[in-house]
Formats: C-alpha cells, structure tokens, sequence
C-alpha cells in the first residue's frame, strides 16, 4: 500500500518535471515556470469541484506538451455535475487571473502584467465549447439534456465544425494532435451514450466514467450553467480590460 502511494506520487513529480522541461525547450525558464502555474490553478479548480461532488478521482497530472488533467475515476452522476466539474478549472483561473492583474495594476510591473494576460488568455481558450476543452464538456452537458437524437447530432456538428476551423487556424498538424483525442472522445461519448440505454449490451464493455447515464439538466440547472459560463468569461473580460495595454508588445517579450 505504500509503495504504491509512492509510486503514485512519483509518476505525478515525474510528469512534473518532464512538462516543465517540454515547455522549456520550446520556450524558456520563466514562461515554462509561468505555464506550470496556469496549469495548476486551472486544475485545482477541478480537483476543488470533484472533491466537492464526492467523486473519486487520480489528482491532477501534468502532461509534457499539452497540459494537465484532473481525471474522475468514476462517471457523473448527473449533468449539472459534469458543469459544475467543468467550469470550476476556468472559474479559478479566471479569479487567479484577476489577483494577479490587480497586482500588475498596483505595481505597473510588465511582467506581472503579462503573466495576468497569458493567464486570462489560457482559461478563455478552455472555454471554447469543443471537446477535449471545458467549454466543450459544458456544451456536452447542455446537448445531451435535449432530446437524443437533436442534441447528439447538434453536438457531433458543432464540434466537427469547430475542429475543421481550429485545424485552419492553428495548424493541421497540431489540431490533429489535440482535437484528434477530442474526436474520439466525442464518438465515445455518443457511442456509448446510445449503447447505455440498450439492455442487451453488457455493462462490463461500457467505461466506468460513462457507464452511468446522467440525470439530465433541469431549466433550473440551465440557467445556473449559462451563468457560470458568462461569468466566467466576465471575469476574464475585465482582467482583459485591465491588462490589455501589455499588447502594445507581444506579452511573451516581457518574459524573456
């Protein structure tokens, strides 16, 4: 049992390290420094959301050239917690964002003010409603609440479409990396959506994320999402607002 704890947490320190130096080589020290802050206060408002909702779940883990992830070990038992699992990495970043603006705005220190930018400029991006991103699980939850076969087909068009322009704009090749594994999630998600729902299929091939089959978002529910959603992207509006002067110069030239 220890040794396995241990292990555990050495794959996490491991991983650590090996994402800080994959965003160092392509960039430097400080803004590979900068990113591994972005990451972590973007996944501990995951970790804060799920162990809020009593989901069992790995932790946070860093992965060289992406990212991170905060992944639950079992499925959600209704949409509104998915929301609310999925918001909560935008909605701390966003709060993080305005600590770190405000004290740009108090000091007039360019680095400060850039790192308050990049910060705000990572959890709008994850807001974008395209699986594998927050704003595409948000969208998800709001999709799946609709009749089944509008919302599935609604969502698979919107995030086919998103793709195809996030392929144009940023690069065949890097979106075909990123949103590859976007894609398939979201034909697991769909897949197995449908074979929940057919009795003869057994539940030993469904994943345990997706085995359950998620209490739908009531208007209640809907509401409070379409709040968190646009308040999380107030927030980040006005840490814009404040910090929108460091784009006089590319924000990364303040951290070199």
């Amino acid at each position: 049992m220890y040794s396995k704890f241990l292990k555990h947490y050495f794959i996490k320190i491991l991983l650590l390290i090996l994402t800080f130096f994959s965003f160092q080589y392509f960039l430097n020290w400080k803004i590979a420094s900068l990113i591994i802050f972005i990451i972590a206060s973007h996944e501990a408002g995951h970790l804060f959301a799920l162990k809020k909702l009593h989901l069992d779940n790995i932790g946070i883990f860093f992965i060289p050239f992406f990212g991170g992830a905060t992944i639950p070990k079992e499925g959600y038992k209704t949409y509104f917690d998915h929301v609310l699992a999925s918001i909560m990495g935008p909605l701390f970043g966003a709060l993080t964002a305005l600590i770190v603006a405000f004290i740009y705005k108090f000091t007039n220190t360019p680095i400060i003010g850039a790192s308050a930018f990049l910060i705000m400029a990572f959890n709008a991006f994850n807001l974008i409603p395209l699986i594998p991103l927050d704003g595409g699980h948000i969208l998800k939850a709001c999709l799946f609440s609709l009749p089944k076969l509008p919302g599935r087909l609604l969502f698979i068009f919107i995030n086919s479409f998103l793709m195809v322009v996030a392929a144009f704009k940023l690069g065949f090749l890097y979106a075909s990396l990123v949103f590859g594994l976007g894609f398939m999630q979201i034909f697991a998600e769909v897949f197995y959506s449908i074979k929940r729902d057919d009795p003869s299929y057994p539940r030993y091939k469904i994943p345990t994320t997706l085995i359950f089959n998620p209490i739908k978002l009531s208007f209640k529910q809907l509401c409070s999402t379409v709040i968190l959603y646009f308040g999380t992207l107030t927030i980040l509006f006005f840490t814009f607002t404040l910090t929108k002067q460091i784009l006089i110069k590319n924000p990364f030239h303040y951290l070199n």
